[in-house]
């Protein structure tokens, strides 16, 4: 390999650390070595909240449907086909002669079990959109089961296809979720073999995987998932064929690796969107946020170009919603506020605050983002303090009010439905508005009998939650990945890694 000119960031001590590392990534060993920043604290699926953990929920477990990320059509997977047999009751024939990776048989026992337990409250899932329109299953025959969903909807096969893996029965109940999450079971193209929760999980080739199923038998026999939370090491990891694969890299960063030998770096726009959430339902107390204008002064403030411009860059645009406009239903253009200091200034002052006031703001991920919304903030006297901090945190205190203001990000889960995006954020028990009127055109969206009436109740509710300024979109993310060119491997729009795909060139 030549020697390659680095910015500065990615240090020859890093470079250094990497090289004496004792893992060791080669197609010659048949491993692909993986290195990501999170820490997934949980392998029992149900309560995960990080791509991550669902790229790994992908590979280790299957649901009754898979969505094509090319296609997006929805294909059999552990059902091999389905029926609405009623407005709110789709029954499905399971196939049969799988197995789990314990050697259990697969069959409508274990269905009926996972999608009872994962839709129950008292369970706490976390995705509940993922669960909570099932009303609940039952077996018909031992490969035929009925879900009776609590609403008439037919976005339901997207949820079934994403984020439902099916568990085995008896052994989640001689385990429970700890056990599981030690070591999961399912049906998966892999098999876990090692965990060390937080830091690495081992997955290796499913010899047994069944035949005919969309996601294939899978290529490379075993894969290493590291979390490595330094980028630079990250980085200088791949660049001295420590690890095979890296993603979630920022503009800057891809910019490094983009003429590094022997390295492929792929660039998406992805389903993931960013912004800054508002919490004017139950934020900390005598908070400016519960203040309309002082929502618009910071919706007018924030430069959004030039965020896209000068620090996203790669292949990321603007965002004009509060979905991804990629997804069926999301209703794009809605939100028309534009960079005006002048006006956010006069707004302030209207509002009582004519020289700005001081607030903590929230961020888990791309912390340079964060930064600059911070930087523009204090051209109209906003003082904002940054409290970084791990997702499952920044969940859990927004939960329970403890914030005003939120720089996030949100991908759905893998889902391709806007009305799984917008029933997660404004019908929830921690829902950021508390407008009936919102609420209701999300229902009314949601059970839709057409096309077209899910778009017209969508985006009025889009519309109102432009007019009530409960965000502010920033951007569609590019996802930056970089992987070593052995690698044959194409990345999907939906930040979830399907690694039964790759193969090794």
């Amino acid at each position: 390999m030549r020697p390659v000119k680095l910015a500065s960031a990615v240090t020859s001590a890093v470079i250094a650390a990497a090289i004496s590392s004792s893992a060791l990534a080669d197609k010659a060993s048949d491993t692909l070595n993986i290195a990501f920043e999170a820490s997934v604290a949980t392998l029992d699926f149900y309560f995960l909240n990080i791509d991550e953990g669902y790229s790994i929920a992908q590979s280790v477990c299957d649901t009754l449907v898979f969505r094509d990320p090319e296609t997006m059509e929805i294909k059999p997977l552990l059902a091999t086909s389905w029926e609405w047999t009623g407005p709110k009751q789709i029954d499905m024939t399971l196939r049969e002669g799988v197995k789990f990776h314990n050697g259990e048989t697969f069959d409508a026992d274990d269905v009926v079990f996972t999608l009872n337990w994962a839709s129950d409250p008292k369970t706490g899932a976390y995705g509940q959109v993922m669960v909570d329109w099932i009303d609940h299953v039952e077996k018909l025959e031992p490969y035929k089961v009925r879900i009776y969903q609590k609403a008439e909807s037919r976005a339901v096969l997207d949820q079934l296809s994403s984020g439902l893996p099916i568990y085995p029965a008896d052994y989640y109940k001689e385990v429970g979720t700890e056990g599981f999450s030690a070591q999961p079971i399912c049906t998966g193209p892999y098999k876990v073999t090692s965990v060390e929760t937080g830091a690495e999980v081992v997955l290796e080739r499913n010899e047994d995987y069944f035949e005919g199923s969309p996601k294939g038998k899978a290529q490379i026999s075993r894969i290493v998932m590291r979390s490595v939370q330094d980028t630079n090491t990250r980085m200088a990891e791949l660049m001295t064929g420590q690890v095979d694969f890296i993603y979630k890299l920022t503009a800057d960063q891809a910019d490094q690796l983009k003429n590094v030998p022997d390295l492929t770096l792929s660039q998406i726009r992805g389903t993931r969107i960013a912004y800054m959430m508002f919490n004017p339902v139950n934020p900390p107390a005598d908070s400016p946020i519960k203040d309309v204008r002082v929502r618009k002064a910071i919706a007018h403030t924030i430069d959004r170009d030039g965020i896209v411009a000068n620090l996203i860059r790669g292949v990321s645009t603007r965002l004009d919603t509060f979905c991804n406009p990629v997804m069926p239903g999301c209703i794009d253009g809605v939100f028309t506020y534009e960079h005006d200091l002048d006006k956010a200034k006069a707004l302030l002052a209207e509002a009582g605050y004519p020289n700005g006031f001081n607030i903590d703001i929230y961020a888990y991920r791309d912390r340079f983002v964060t930064e600059a919304l911070i930087g523009d903030l204090q051209k109209v006297g906003i003082n904002a303090n940054l409290n970084y901090m791990q997702y499952a945190s920044l969940d859990e205190n927004w939960r329970k009010g403890n914030l005003s203001i939120a720089h996030q990000t949100w991908a759905g889960f893998g889902l391709m439905d806007a009305g799984n995006h917008l029933v997660s954020h404004y019908l929830g028990p921690d829902s950021i508005t508390q407008d009936e009127a919102i609420k209701d055109k999300v229902r009314a969206g949601f059970v839709a009998p057409t096309p077209e009436e899910r778009d017209a109740d969508y985006g009025e509710a889009l519309k109102m939650l432009a007019e009530g300024v409960y965000w502010v979109p920033l951007y569609i993310v590019t996802e930056n990945y970089a992987f070593t060119k052995d690698l044959e491997y194409q990345p999907s729009n939906d930040g979830i890694n399907r690694f039964y795909f790759a193969k090794w060139k």
